[in-house]
């Protein structure tokens, strides 16, 4: 079955034509998990030869992710992955707040089909039978953050706006990179993202 825009996002699966574009996206993924150190020097013999490709195309997706606001080029040094404070987080979720309203406020001015409003009752009823349960731990909280991403989504691909699509797109990023460095089992992590938080 062909996946809707919402479950490309999901899963992170864009229509890959170019090498360049597989490159972008290979290292983009990298970064926002966390695969490079803040500060970290990316090296463009070093990583044309890991990901066995020229280094013409790993020139461009340098480029294309420091347009990103992913990495920082330097004079005479080169790119070096940006480092993401929680400060930047906190910025970028007061962005995704407003632009997700307005998504949502499109999406109540223009109504939604009896398909998308299932899709939606799906998914919540989903999350609360993750909440129903009497453990919370690592999986439950996997498939909750799941969720809650497929519920951004699918209100973003409801609301047919294509310009608030790559901004939000972006924005999500950075909270990523600061997820991707955080230890689970901290007290800053549990104090972030608690059950509680979400009920």
């Amino acid at each position: 079955a062909c996946k809707t825009r919402a479950e490309r996002h999901l899963r992170m699966e864009p229509a890959l034509i170019t090498v360049t574009e597989k490159v972008i996206y290979e290292l983009r993924e990298r970064i926002l998990d966390g695969k490079y150190a803040p500060g970290q020097h990316l090296q463009e013999s070093s990583l044309a030869a890991d990901l066995e490709v020229s280094r013409t195309p790993i020139r461009d997706a340098l480029r294309v992710l420091a347009n990103e606001d992913l990495l920082v080029y330097y004079p005479n040094r080169g790119y070096m992955v940006r480092d993401v404070e929680q400060a930047d987080v906190l910025d970028a979720f007061d962005v995704r707040g407003a632009l997700e309203g307005m998504a949502c406020r499109i999406v109540a001015e223009r109504g939604i089909t009896a398909q998308q409003q299932e899709q939606l009752e799906e998914i919540i009823a989903r999350g609360e039978e993750i909440f129903a349960s009497p453990e919370w731990g690592e999986t439950e909280q996997a498939a909750w953050r799941a969720l809650n991403t497929q519920l951004h989504f699918v209100l973003l691909e409801i609301s047919r706006n294509r310009h608030l699509d790559p901004l939000l797109r972006q924005i999500r990023r950075f909270p990523r990179i600061f997820d991707a460095r955080l230890d689970p089992e901290t007290e800053f992590f549990q104090t972030i993202y608690t059950r509680d938080q979400r009920l």
